[in-house]
């Protein structure tokens, strides 16, 4: 199906024939911001949308309040469902709800005998996080048996990936793939080091005059480092989880958010949660910096061809240059050592849980006792067979290929090109790649040193760097911006040496102690102060 420069899916759609998204499709948008959602709202049918995140959901119903759409979240209850359902106000009833919160829908609706199945079109938004998230948020994919009981539905987005729900082949659905008839390819510069910090420090002294950079990274552990580093105060805002609200918080942050909220500040920092669906329109072009810190953690792992285009996809104003950013970094470090598995040997190996699994289930078949039975459940509950299963025992198949697709993305960090090549045959972008920026001085020393359990490790670690003697130049400026609290050690050890440091056990209070006396008794005798009192003093010596 065409889509035409300026034009929104709906008007694609009825150009193409359909009043309204049609039914048992994976409609591939190709493009992020077409009006998909847009078009479901809008549509005159009672619709249900299950999107990703709450502030996708909080962001929709504030731009559309004169639509009466209802939001469907933690802290929802199914009173206030069935509140909603009854509400005669709105002709068409427009519901946006997370994952989770599909079953109080459900449960409501039942209560007050209402089928949605048939009354309500069901619109899966971003389907291919189901995919992406399952592995650390199970419940993503609770209400996929119900999606397929819907008389009308449809996953969408604008990045989907290969969905093998038996279902799907079932009921005969198809993709209906949006092809722009405009050139929409987004130019990104990929910048590959051993060095995240120092090179990431210097895009960011680059961009010292942007009025506001959006920086893509999920880690909250990260953030906080880079914050530390840039000495930032009240320029900066972050934005996650709750959870990751609570936990910035507890180390004296301030600008943290939960919910997408403007002004935005010069510095912006956004976790996963931000990733997809939510529309970020901001007075200000931004600058993008995406990056990936595998030293840091691995699930800062950036898949081009789905997280990559969402994270663009986000600003959704279009200024007067018809662009709607400055600029589109990628930072990312690598690792050739990376145990990837290929598609093979994950197939032996989930067979091997299957055979696993299925030896527990006969064992507890022939369980002659309770407390065999237990026995049996407890390392049954132990297999990570267990992980790929639904509540009731069926495959849950969006686990499995999660393992699938985590190793595809993961390949792409190996080596330098392959990432390369994955951003070209995206077919999204195009790729500006600077030749790798490698540096003696290796990002997984400074990593080992933030891992230190404690501030003896930690400045164990520091005076090791220190003793070793070579590009001590570089040392000594790593630590100087990332671990300011212990930049005694590098005085001392000019001042005293390493045995010295040993001697007093690391103690900053002695070590603090030492060099201030050391301090004094050099100004005690430097050349002004023995001049002065060379001439205050005449020496008693008798002249002839």
């Amino acid at each position: 199906m065409e889509l035409y420069e300026g034009e929104r899916l709906v008007h694609a759609l009825k150009r193409a024939g359909y009043e309204n998204i049609p039914s048992n499709i994976v409609l591939d948008k190709t493009l992020p911001g077409v009006g998909a959602t847009h078009a479901e709202i809008h549509a005159k049918r009672h619709s249900i949308i299950i999107e990703p995140n709450v502030p996708v959901i909080k962001g929709k119903v504030n731009k559309h309040k004169d639509l009466n759409l209802f939001g469907v979240f933690d802290g929802v209850t199914v009173a206030k469902v069935k509140r909603y359902l009854k509400n005669s106000s709105a002709q068409y009833k427009k519901i946006l709800t997370t994952p989770e919160g599909f079953s109080k829908i459900k449960e409501g609706a039942k209560q007050l005998k209402i089928n949605i199945f048939l009354d309500f079109f069901c619109l899966f938004d971003e389907c291919e996080r189901l995919n992406q998230d399952v592995e650390y948020r199970k419940n993503i994919t609770n209400p996929v048996t119900d999606f397929f009981d819907f008389e009308s539905k449809a996953f969408v987005s604008a990045t989907p990936l290969a969905i093998h729900h038996p279902k799907v082949y079932k009921q005969n659905f198809y993709r209906l793939k949006i092809r722009p008839k405009f050139e929409y390819k987004k130019d990104i510069t990929l910048v590959t080091t051993n060095d995240f910090v120092n090179v990431l420090l210097e895009k960011l002294e680059s961009l010292k005059h942007s009025r506001c950079i959006c920086i893509f990274y999920n880690s909250t552990a990260g953030i906080s480092g880079i914050i530390n580093s840039l000495k930032m105060q009240y320029n900066f805002k972050t934005f996650c989880s709750p959870k990751s609200k609570i936990k910035l918080e507890k180390l004296g942050y301030k600008n943290i958010e939960s919910d997408f909220a403007e002004p935005l500040e010069t510095y912006n920092f956004f976790t996963s949660r931000y990733f997809s669906a939510v529309d970020i329109e901001i007075k200000v072009k931004p600058d993008i910096i995406i990056l990936t810190d595998l030293n840091q953690a691995e699930h800062t792992i950036i898949d081009p061809y789905t997280e990559a285009i969402q994270i663009q996809g986000r600003f959704r104003k279009v200024f007067d240059d018809g662009r709607n950013y400055n600029t589109l970094t990628h930072i990312t470090n690598f690792k050739g050592d990376l145990n990837v598995k290929s598609d093979e040997e994950l197939d032996k190996q989930i067979a091997q849980y299957r055979r696993n699994h299925e030896f527990l289930m006969t064992e507890l078949k022939q369980a002659k006792s309770i407390h065999a039975e237990k026995a049996v459940m407890t390392d049954l509950k132990k297999l990570t067979f267990s992980e790929f299963l639904n509540k009731d025992g069926s495959i849950n198949e969006f686990a499995v290929h999660n393992m699938y697709n985590e190793e595809r993305v993961r390949s792409y960090y190996k080596a330098i090109e392959s990432l390369k090549i994955a951003y070209e045959e995206t077919n999204f972008f195009n790729v500006k790649f600077n030749p790798p920026d490698l540096r003696f001085f290796l990002e997984a020393d400074r990593m080992k040193i933030r891992k230190s359990e404690g501030a003896k490790k930690r400045r164990t670690r520091i005076l090791s760097l220190l003793k070793d003697g070579s590009n001590i130049a570089e040392y000594r400026k790593m630590i100087a911006q990332s671990f300011e609290d212990d930049l005694f050690i590098v005085d001392a050890f000019d001042t005293f040496g390493a045995e010295y440091i040993e001697k007093l056990d690391y103690s900053k209070a002695k070590i603090e102690k030492a060099l201030q006396k050391s301090e004094s008794e050099k100004k005690r005798f430097c050349a002004p102060i023995l001049l002065e009192i060379s001439e205050t003093f005449t020496l008693g010596i008798k002249q002839d």
